[in-house]
């Protein structure tokens, strides 16, 4: 008995050169579109935000807001817990006396407008230097 099977026949070399074109050029689709967006400029402005951020609240305002009162750090921070911290616009982040790298602020005055771009605290138990959560509201240009 005979089958109606038909043998397929290999791949030529111009099929399998137009299949690796296609395959190389998807992978670099993919590859690009994976780096840009690790350097995307919103990243870069976020996290330079953040960090500006975290300095700030850690090394100037918590500081000042258990300075201010006879109260434990816990006892005042505990009442802003829930409302948060004033807000802090980015102008002050940039300028108060802790700021020393000027690429940053160099960086984020061309990209975000400070009186606009705002954060705000809120402390959260136990009450530490690094416990705390932030909101952010940007107006920048990404």
């Amino acid at each position: 008995m005979k089958t109606n099977r038909k043998k397929k026949k290999p791949l030529s070399l111009v099929q399998k050169v137009i299949i690796g074109i296609i395959i190389a050029t998807s992978l670099l689709v993919v590859f690009y579109i994976v780096f840009a967006s690790l350097n995307s400029s919103e990243r870069i402005t976020k996290s330079k935000i953040s960090e500006l951020a975290s300095n700030y609240y850690e090394n100037y305002l918590y500081e000042e807001m258990n300075n201010t009162s006879n109260k434990k750090p816990s006892e005042t921070l505990k009442e802003y817990e829930k409302i948060g911290l004033s807000i802090v616009y980015l102008r002050q982040l940039l300028y108060y006396k802790g700021q020393t790298d000027t690429e940053t602020v160099n960086y984020l005055l061309e990209h975000c407008d400070e009186n606009k771009t705002t954060i705000k605290y809120y402390p959260e138990p136990p009450f530490t230097k690094t416990s705390y959560r932030t909101e952010y509201v940007y107006s920048c240009d990404f």
